[in-house]
């Protein structure tokens, strides 16, 4: 991905070890890939230990996503939706500049969805940079101000998401 190719990457020159340079960026996979056997709580802990997190920033987390009355569940009786927001919570909890989505809404109800859409348009407007893969035309016009479309691994098209081309484009 050329996109990612900027400041945040580890350098010989800044001697950043790559678990630092991972800091820097947020990945959340179509699938979560959560402890399903571990509570909410105890999967955020174990990713804040692998990068140093404070138990205060877990609060922080655990709040900003709604999951505090859910800490002590077990993630496996969650519902999709939560399990989502909890896949998106452990990957803010370092706070990195860049947060990388595959397909955030694939499979969730239109509640669901729009909670999830309004999460991302908060990461935003707290100055966090947003890479999301859709299949929705609708999803990319509302959360996106630029958008890349890609046919048989080759750009087509890179403006603005309300541009006619675009349009054209994601209808063919």
């Amino acid at each position: 991905m050329a996109v990612i190719k900027s400041k945040y990457l580890a350098s010989p020159a800044r001697k950043s070890t790559w678990a630092r340079s991972k800091v820097k960026y947020g990945f959340i996979p179509e699938l979560p890939n959560l402890y399903d056997n571990f509570s909410v709580e105890y999967n955020l802990k174990l990713f804040a230990r692998l990068f140093r997190v404070s138990p205060e920033r877990i609060e922080q987390v655990l709040e900003q996503f709604g999951l505090l009355k859910f800490r002590s569940s077990q993630v496996r009786v969650l519902s999709k939706g939560l399990k989502q927001r909890l896949s998106i919570a452990r990957s803010i909890l370092p706070d990195p500049p860049v947060i990388i989505f595959d397909e955030p809404t694939a499979g969730l109800d239109y509640n669901i969805t729009k909670e999830i859409h309004e999460l991302l348009k908060n990461l935003h407007e707290s100055g966090k940079t947003i890479l999301f893969t859709s299949h929705s035309r609708e999803e990319t016009k509302e959360l996106a101000t630029r958008v890349i479309n890609l046919q048989e691994g080759k750009m087509v098209f890179d403006g603005l998401p309300n541009d006619e081309k675009c349009i054209y484009i994601s209808l063919q």
